[in-house]
């Protein structure tokens, strides 16, 4: 995966993150012929959503927090996406066991 330096990426006069534009993939088919497609910019927009989420947080925020924040749900592809941010080193991430058991992952920008 391509590491995303949001950090200092572009910002507005309000501070909301611009984007910079798609890129396209070539594909072939069986016979040889070329098509250019336009690489969907979901998943680099969702972790920029992500990452300003927590950004903006006042310390450390929940997995659920953060769903509740995007307007989504806690779902692996969601979780895929902290982690990744976690992997690339914008994100800082820590566990809880609760008494129950429960495993709780909380997230904070790394500084």
């Amino acid at each position: 995966m391509a590491a995303i330096d949001l950090r200092n990426a572009q910002r507005s006069e309000t501070g909301e993150l611009i984007g910079q534009g798609r890129e396209f993939r070539t594909s072939r088919n069986q016979f040889g012929t070329e098509t250019s497609h336009p690489l969907p910019s979901f998943p680099e927009h969702i972790q920029k959503r992500i990452y300003d989420v927590v950004c903006n947080a006042d310390g450390w925020v929940s997995r659920a927090d953060i769903a509740k924040a995007l307007g989504l749900k806690k779902t692996p592809y969601l979780v895929g996406h902290l982690e990744a941010l976690v992997g690339a080193g914008y994100l800082h991430r820590d566990q809880v066991v609760r008494p129950s058991g429960m495993v709780m992952y909380f997230y904070e920008v790394k500084r």
